[in-house]
Formats: C-alpha cells, sequence, structure tokens
C-alpha cells in the first residue's frame, strides 16, 4: 500500500538489531547508530549499570531508528506494560491490541493478573 512499516517486538531473536524492522528488514549498522545516540544521551549508561535498562536502551534506539526512516506506521510490541513501560512516550496512537496476559516479569509486577 504504499506505507513505510517499522516494527519492534522483544525480545530480539538472535541479535540485538532483529528486534527492530524497517519494510520487515533489520539494519545492523542503523541500529548500531541509533543505540550509540542513545548512549550518547544518557552518558554511556545504557543497558549497563547506569541510568536506564537494557530494554529501554533498545526501545530509545528503536524510537530513533523509526524517526530516522521516517515510518509512516509503527508497530509496537510493549515491554513489562503499565503506565511505566518505555514504549509509553508515543503519543500518536491509533490502535491497540491486547492480547492474553500471562504470569511473565511476576518480579517486576507482582504475582496477580488484577
Amino acid at each position: 500500500s504504499g506505507l513505510r512499516v517499522g516494527v519492534f517486538n522483544s525480545p530480539h531473536l538472535i541479535n540485538w538489531w532483529d528486534s527492530i524492522l524497517i519494510d520487515g528488514v533489520p539494519d545492523e549498522l542503523l541500529w548500531r547508530s541509533s543505540i550509540q545516540k542513545v548512549q550518547q544521551a544518557v552518558g554511556g549508561s545504557a543497558g549497563g549499570k547506569g541510568t536506564i535498562t537494557a530494554f529501554e536502551a533498545v526501545c530509545a534506539a528503536m524510537w530513533v531508528q523509526m524517526r530516522a526512516c521516517e515510518v509512516d506506521v509503527a508497530v509496537v510490541e510493549v515491554g513489562v506494560g503499565g503506565r511505566l513501560d518505555a514504549t509509553n512516550v508515543c503519543e500518536q496512537v491509533e490502535a491497540s491490541v491486547i492480547c492474553p496476559i500471562g504470569y511473565d516479569h511476576q518480579n517486576l509486577l507482582g504475582s496477580t493478573l488484577a
């Protein structure tokens, strides 16, 4: 349909950069450039014992990459969910899909589905 589509899924399947696809294709060089910009923005602490988690760093790199590629539509899988999820910075949400909820991430979210 002529739309440029970005997709973000987590966790990555084989390499960190394969969690971000532009028109169905991962781009290692663009990912490395994007993650470097994130590391510079947070003082080199992305994914380490610094200020943000590895997921937050990859999520931020995804937003950098989506903007650089000027995607028309972004399909973004959330992390652990909730109001503090790193994917919640998107302000132009057109649709949300809720899948079955499981007991993943109990160490972060608690042991109930409520």
